[in-house]
């Protein structure tokens, strides 16, 4: 039984790829906002400005790494599904117990109450 329409993984993957969009153009229009705010200010040193785009670029490339990765995990996952996960039937061997071919019990089980009677007993108190 095959469904025509995109799988859940499929869907998610598509999602995620179009925030990966959306992220990456946001981050970068807001590194150019960033800079031509540090650049008005000229009391800062340049190697400061440096610093602060290499480390807003490096987070921003790790944002993107992460969720291409997340895509990338999607999309195999659903190519191992489709191969892998069979259609289920219960196997043949396995049968359920019926009462009638259960075995007889080979001996007669203990008593509950066959070693506690002994000490209701009444035991003579020894004084010392």
């Amino acid at each position: 039984m095959q469904d025509s329409g995109p799988s859940e993984n499929e869907s998610v993957a598509k999602n995620l790829s179009t925030s990966l969009g959306y992220i990456g153009f946001a981050g970068f229009g807001a590194l150019v906002g960033l800079v031509a705010i540090l650049l008005r200010r000229e009391s800062l040193d340049p190697g400061a400005i440096v610093a602060i785009i290499v480390f807003y670029l490096a987070a921003l490339s790790l944002i993107s790494f992460l969720i291409l990765r997340q895509i990338s995990n999607l999309a195999g996952r659903s190519k191992e599904a489709d191969k892998t996960i069979p259609d289920y039937e219960q196997p043949q061997a396995i049968n359920s117990a019926n009462v009638n071919q259960l075995n007889e019990a080979r001996e007669r089980p203990a008593s509950v109450v066959e070693n506690t009677t002994r000490t209701l007993d009444k035991v003579p108190v020894e004084r010392k």
